[in-house]
Parts: structure tokens; C-alpha cells; sequence
């Protein structure tokens, strides 16, 4: 299933997205899942229903996951669920009931996972360690291990970097930018 989306991202431009395509796939995926044959045909009917759902659903639906994003957590904690439950029995209380217990207990850790985990750690994505940052009232280090002029001879500087300082970027940036 990760592969079908990751496909259907790359060839977005190519996939038509339309309601025949849609009911066709529905009536496929539901004939396979039916049957009992799920796999094959009907994972690729399955793909293709989500994504049709998602453009086509009314666009209030379009915001869920917009302020908390549990997809993930669903997505991680699903199959173990089920798993565990099937162990314990579970599934004697039938398709439905055994479905809506595991989605029920997926989405509740899917919840906890996103709130203690996932949204701290989202936090932290453009952390930088104090001392990896530039204070914009000190003069930045000099690049390339010190001063590269006047090197005489028994100097321990390094020679100059091969690589531009982000103030040559600063200042290509400046010359480049529109008036």
C-alpha cells in the first residue's frame, strides 16, 4: 500500500482522478474484499478509492488532521492491534465488532502517540544546539581555520577554504535580488 501511494505521488500528473474510475474501483475492491481474495487487484482498487475519497470527499472533511494528525499513529499501531486482539480472542465477536474495537483502540494510541510524541518532537525540527548557532551581535568565526592573508613562513593558519562562507552567499543574494 506504501508503494501504490508513493507511485500515485510520482505520476499525480498522469493519474486521472475522476467518479467512473472511483465507482469502478469501489465495485472492484468491494467484489474482492467479498470474495475473500483481497490481495492483488484489490489492494490496487483499495489505493485508488482512498485517493478518489480524499478529492472528492466535501472540502470540510479536507481539514481533518489540519491541528492534529493521528495518521500516523493509526498507520504504525493498526496491524499490532489487530494482532494482539486476534491472540486474545477477539475476533469472536464478529467482522464488525472485531473492526470497530480495533479501530477504536488504534485510534486511542494513535492519539497518544501524536500528542506525547509526534507534536514535542515537530517542535523540535529547527532546533539548533546553542553553540552551532550565529548570535547576530558577534562577528562570525573565521572560515577555513584563520586569517589566510599574510601567511609567513612558520604560520600555522590554515590555507584559505575551497569552500564559499555563508556571507559570500549573503552577499550573492543581495546583488542577485530584484530592486
Amino acid at each position: 500500500m506504501f508503494l501504490l501511494g508513493g507511485v500515485a505521488e510520482l505520476c499525480s500528473d498522469r493519474l486521472p482522478i475522476n467518479d467512473a474510475l472511483g465507482v469502478l474501483a469501489l465495485v472492484v475492491f468491494g467484489w474482492f474484499a467479498v470474495s475473500g481474495n483481497f490481495f492483488g487487484p484489490g489492494l490496487v482498487a483499495y489505493a485508488y478509492v482512498i485517493l478518489w475519497l480524499a478529492v472528492r470527499l466535501p472540502k470540510p472533511l479536507h481539514r481533518v488532521g489540519h491541528h492534529n494528525d493521528y495518521s500516523y499513529g493509526v498507520y504504525i499501531y493498526s496491524f499490532v492491534v489487530q494482532q494482539v486482539m486476534a491472540k486474545f480472542g477477539v475476533q469472536a465477536i464478529g467482522l464488525l465488532g472485531f473492526f470497530t474495537a480495533s479501530a477504536l483502540v488504534s485510534t486511542g494510541l494513535a492519539m497518544l502517540s501524536w500528542h506525547w510524541v509526534e507534536k514535542p518532537a515537530l517542535r523540535l525540527k529547527n532546533w539548533t544546539p546553542s553553540k552551532l548557532r550565529e548570535r547576530p551581535d558577534e562577528p562570525a568565526p573565521p572560515r577555513g581555520g584563520g586569517p589566510t592573508e599574510d601567511v609567513s613562513e612558520g604560520s600555522t593558519a590554515a590555507p584559505p577554504s575551497r569552500f564559499p562562507t555563508p556571507e559570500l552567499h549573503r552577499e550573492a543574494a543581495v546583488a542577485s535580488a530584484p530592486a
